[in-house]
């Protein structure tokens, strides 16, 4: 949606897809229940503590996580 900080042309993709908070020192991405899913490292998740080089999944769309 235009209201995201992120967008991303994935047809796959829900309006409100997933989200990455600050969490206890390190970042947390959460699915916000997308009809088909959010993957880190090809498994589905609903909230997951992400580490450097972790591969998120949405669609057919793949990003990387990196620390710095």
């Amino acid at each position: 949606a235009a209201s995201n900080d992120v967008q991303i042309a994935e047809e796959k993709a829900s309006r409100a897809h997933c989200r990455v908070i600050p969490q206890n020192g390190k970042f947390v991405i959460e699915d916000l229940d997308s009809s088909n899913g959010t993957k880190v490292n090809g498994r589905n998740i609903t909230d997951h503590p992400l580490a450097d080089g972790d591969e998120i999944l949405l669609g057919a769309t793949t990003l990387r996580y990196e620390k710095d």
